[in-house]
């Protein structure tokens, strides 16, 4: 039986995939793998994709997948009740599930509206208290992934704005909430490259520019590997909780003359 057990909305692709990749790859000091991982998305094809590139650790009983809508509370329960009977366990909840691109302000439609929200936000509300009960018998963590969105717009933004902008407040909310049980924060990625096939089905490599990677005081655009290395790090730290850290290779904080 693995140490640890995780449950990572959005999973099979993107940023979400390079976060379970990572959990998967994890060690303790004795060489024995770390991990054992529940996988939420409501893509099909993304799951299927994400089976053939996690073969191995499906096959051992490693990781696991649930298809369905992480924006309702139901489905949250489920696979809150699915990992811990199939694990005995719940130690990390990383609510990374999200989308929503850029709409028109005049365009943007109620439904539009509501779908970021749920997907976003509401996601996490729901995984957060379902999984609250079971991730205080082991002073576990929670880690939402936000974006730097939550601090700088642009135009047709307001739909994934506010929903990021609201994660960033809902995880300090947690954290008084489950002070002393629960360590809650939020990771606020900058540009990270998504584009190639190793992040899900139909993708294709993006060309980055030198332009691209000038932007960035780290000299390139993120990875999602950056991302996954800050999630294990707030999951360790049990003297950090309701902080929202930014991953973006400085390129938020670099001054830009027009």
């Amino acid at each position: 039986m693995q140490h640890y057990v995780a449950i990572v909305t959005g999973g099979a692709q993107g940023i979400g995939r390079g976060i379970v990749r990572r959990l998967l790859e994890e060690v303790t000091p004795e060489g024995k793998t770390a991990w054992a991982v529940v996988s939420v998305d409501r893509d099909e094809r993304g799951i299927a994709d994400a089976s053939t590139v996690f073969a191995a650790a499906v096959k051992e009983g490693r990781l696991k997948f649930h298809q369905g809508n992480v924006g309702s509370p139901e489905v949250a329960s489920c696979v809150v009740r699915d990992a811990v009977n199939a694990f005995k366990r719940l130690d990390l909840v990383v609510n990374n599930a999200g989308g929503g691109g850029f709409v028109p302000l005049l365009e943007q439609t109620p439904e539009g509206w509501l779908e970021c929200i749920n997907s976003n936000l509401s996601s996490a509300f729901f995984f957060s208290q379902a999984a609250a009960p079971e991730l205080t018998k082991v002073r576990g963590a929670i880690v939402n992934i936000s974006s730097t969105r939550a601090y700088q717009s642009e135009p047709g933004s307001e739909a994934y704005s506010a929903s990021k902008g609201g994660l960033v407040a809902l995880t300090h909310s947690l954290a008084a909430s489950l002070a002393h049980k629960v360590t809650v924060n939020c990771v606020c990625p900058g540009w990270v490259d998504v584009s190639g096939p190793e992040n899900g089905p139909d993708r294709i490599q993006a060309t980055l520019t030198p332009q691209d990677s000038a932007q960035h005081w780290s000299g390139r655009v993120g990875r999602p590997e950056d991302v996954a290395d800050a999630v294990l790090f707030l999951q360790k730290s049990k003297f950090v909780t309701g902080q929202a850290i930014t991953v973006d290779g400085g390129m938020t904080k670099k001054m830009v003359w027009c």
